[in-house]
């Protein structure tokens, strides 16, 4: 198992307890870890979000464009 991984396994075990560590590997297979760099966008405006994503260290900011 990655090692980058295991807060977000710690984190799935909280939702889902009855997570099996085979389901766990099934699940790890279709992740990918991504650094951004500082000012880049995790999605930019107009585009379709279609994953999920965990902030393992850092942080970002979050804000909606209302009105144009």
């Amino acid at each position: 198992m990655d090692a980058r991984f295991q807060p977000v396994k710690a984190y799935y075990k909280t939702i889902v307890p009855q997570l099996t560590d085979v389901e766990w590997d099934k699940i790890e297979e279709t992740l990918i870890v991504r650094t951004l760099k500082k000012r880049e966008y995790l999605v930019k405006e107009g585009a379709v979000c279609n994953h999920v994503s965990f902030i393992i260290k850092g942080l970002v900011r979050m804000y909606f464009v209302v009105d144009g």
